[in-house]
């Protein structure tokens, strides 16, 4: 009898500590793949233009396996994406007119480094008390304004959480500094609006990134 119960103690510990493996062998495996792809959708408000005008903005991502960062990797991210912040003499999206409304619709590309802090909690059994799923992307690039035809350098940093498997909310910062400012005015026709911007983009934005 005494020896059927130490053969189950040892079985059980046996278990126990192969499990404990198993588990932090599968922290090392976050993320699961690389490369990975992501699409992001956010609302946003631009103060580069006083008073300030809401839009919406959609990007997709890039992202490639890096340093490891104790039970996680960080990551390269390539981030290619639109905005567009409504204009103030028409409607939410009039923006594909020729140059009659004052929207600001721009193309941002960005290269950067994601920092992910913590195995995501969905991916932990149980309770725990470390903070996971965590992260932060450190972006720069350059950004092109359709109606001024204009480029100029940009950032957009990211903090997100994890809250699914495949859900991220993020919230984002995008700054543009336009290197001149431009009028929008047509040559030889007449009642055409004339707006006179530096094309600056201060937005910041919160939404929601499904990652495949």
């Amino acid at each position: 009898m005494k020896r059927m119960i130490v053969s189950l103690c040892a079985l059980m510990f046996l278990m126990s500590e192969n499990l404990s493996a198993q588990t932090n062998n599968s922290t090392l495996s976050f993320p699961a793949k690389s490369p990975r792809f992501a699409v992001l959708a956010e609302g946003s408000f631009n103060a580069g233009d006083y008073p300030g005008r809401y839009g919406v903005g959609a990007a997709a991502k890039l992202m490639l396996r890096a340093q490891q960062n104790k039970d996680v990797y960080n990551e390269y991210v390539i981030t290619l994406r639109a905005s567009h912040s409504a204009p103030t003499n028409g409607g939410f999206f009039k923006g594909f007119d020729g140059g009659n409304y004052d929207n600001i619709s721009s193309l941002i590309l960005t290269g950067g480094y994601r920092f992910n802090f913590g195995v995501p909690r969905y991916m932990i059994n149980g309770f725990t008390d470390e903070v996971g799923g965590w992260f932060i992307e450190v972006n720069a690039g350059a950004a092109y304004t359709h109606y001024d035809r204009t480029f100029a350098p940009a950032i957009a940093p990211s903090i997100g959480y994890a809250v699914a498997r495949k859900i991220d909310v993020v919230g984002s910062f995008i700054g543009q500094w336009a290197t001149h400012k431009s009028s929008s005015a047509k040559e030889g026709i007449q009642n055409t609006p004339v707006f006179k911007r530096d094309t600056n983009l201060f937005i910041t934005s919160i939404g929601l990134q499904y990652n495949f």
